[in-house]
């Protein structure tokens, strides 16, 4: 209650019981035979404002709203009407009320939820030795318990989302979204739904607006059931925009079906299914279209129904049917049917298969030489990125192990076609280092394409006359 109003005042028992026990001031003042004491902190509080009414309703008075906060609104911490007996009585109390153990609460809660911290950290040795270093006051005020703090990550949770979701319903204009699947540690499926827009004030914001788990199938069905159960939570599925993906196969359907249940429930037309697809269709339409109407042959791949009487139509469905089979003829085509790649390919998967081998690599070469991905550019980059970094290290190491690595080892015209390949990739590689990022707009990423499809132009020509590639 302060230095000059204090009911309660702690002292330790006997070396036999070492129990703190509460004195009341007032039975001493009074005179009270015997002075009441107790070792519980609650039966403490009953007593004053039981046997001391009066004082008790002054000093509520007095110090009303001055209560610390940390599970409700009643709960008030012992600490505002009791005081320490000792020669540093006025200091110890001063670092007490000094320390705020809301404020301490909110920031364990936020460590708990944004940067993964376990619950039980407060029991942590070490953690308590660096809260008791900036105050040794507060050793008995540091004690959290987990059902406590399970129950404030939930409240914080809902005030979470009840703030992301009056923020987001008061966009200007639609609100795009971007979904995609994630396994946990734990091997647990989780759906990520991500939103993107544009509040009030003209800012743009995003936010993670939930993170489902995804039982026993990750199909594009599953994927739209959960992801319609998060816009509606938040309100805003006659609001949504653009959606953004992978490749994978799944998102095609899940579109789909997200379209079927936006058009059903709330007749909102989302027609952005089969983008992929569409996407290649648009490409093949242009390139192999000759006489043919273009929107046709688009048509046909697509699979939209035509006039089957139309000759045209015929025609058009012709030349979708080359372009399908021309398609999976290239399947067969790429990097694999570059030797130099081929061998580098086999390198990697040779070090990655021979722990020896790899743990020589990595005490001459000093780098990893990574993997490549089929469907990744990027991955082929880094690793001919590496080896070129490498080259006289690779060179030596491939003489000294040259029966183990048999046919693949590169030859000086290897390393060339090498040369080359990582000269042209570098400007995709700059390219998409440019156009990346939250400040990175449409307009730039179509000139950066302008600039890309240009270089590829140029540099297929200059393949043609095996003239050297040039360097931008």
């Amino acid at each position: 209650m302060g230095s000059e109003q204090t009911h309660i005042v702690q002292k330790v028992g006997t070396k036999r019981h070492k129990k703190i026990l509460h004195y009341c001031l007032y039975c001493e003042k009074q005179k009270t035979k015997p002075i009441w004491s107790s070792a519980y902190t609650g039966n403490a509080k009953e007593h004053v404002q039981k046997v001391h009414r009066a004082e008790w309703k002054e000093w509520s008075r007095n110090n009303r709203g001055d209560f610390l906060r940390t599970d409700g609104p009643n709960q008030a911490s012992i600490d505002r009407y009791m005081q320490p007996v000792g020669v540093h009585s006025s200091r110890h109390l001063t670092l007490r009320q000094a320390f705020d153990k809301p404020r301490f609460v909110r920031a364990f809660i936020a460590l708990c939820a944004r940067r993964r911290v376990s619950l039980s950290a407060t029991d942590w040795p070490e953690l308590q030795e660096l809260m008791l270093a900036c105050n040794p006051t507060i050793k008995d005020l540091l004690k959290l318990s987990r059902r406590t703090l399970v129950r404030l990550l939930e409240r914080n949770h809902v005030e979470y989302r009840k703030r992301l979701q009056t923020a987001i319903q008061d966009a200007v204009g639609q609100i795009h979204f971007s979904t995609d699947m994630w396994t946990s540690p734990a091997r647990r499926g989780h759906l990520a739904v991500c939103a993107q827009w544009v509040d009030c004030e003209y800012r743009l914001r995003k936010a993670l607006l939930g993170l489902p788990q995804v039982l026993y199938s990750h199909s594009g069905e599953c994927q739209a059931l959960h992801i319609v159960r998060v816009l509606r939570n938040y309100g805003i599925t006659t609001r949504i925009g653009y959606h953004t993906g992978d490749n994978a196969t799944s998102n095609d359907t899940m579109l789909r079906v997200l379209s079927d249940h936006l058009m059903a429930e709330y007749n909102v037309s989302f027609l952005l299914a089969k983008s992929k697809e569409a996407l290649k269709a648009a490409l093949d339409a242009i390139d192999v279209a000759e006489d043919a109407d273009p929107y046709e042959v688009f048509s046909a791949a697509m699979g939209v129904p035509m006039a089957q009487n139309s000759g045209d139509g015929a025609r058009a469905r012709e030349i979708a049917e080359r372009a399908r089979n021309k398609r999976k003829q290239k399947g067969f085509e790429g990097w694999g049917s570059t030797p130099a790649l081929e061998k580098l390919h086999n390198l990697a998967v040779w070090l990655r298969n021979s722990p020896i081998h790899h743990d020589l690599w990595e005490r001459d070469i000093g780098i990893s030489l990574g993997i490549d991905n089929d469907t990744r550019w990027s991955s082929w980059y880094f690793m001919i990125d590496r080896a070129i970094r490498k080259k006289n290290e690779i060179i030596n190491f491939l003489h000294e192990h040259d029966e183990a690595c048999g046919p693949n080892t590169l030859t000086h015209g290897d390393w060339e076609i090498l040369r080359c390949t990582h000269q042209f990739l570098q400007v995709f590689n700059s390219g998409t280092l440019w156009v990346e990022g939250d400040r990175a707009g449409l307009s730039q990423s179509l000139e950066m394409m302008d600039v890309i499809l240009a270089f590829f132009e140029e540099q297929k020509v200059r393949g043609r006359s095996n003239v050297p590639l040039t360097r931008y």
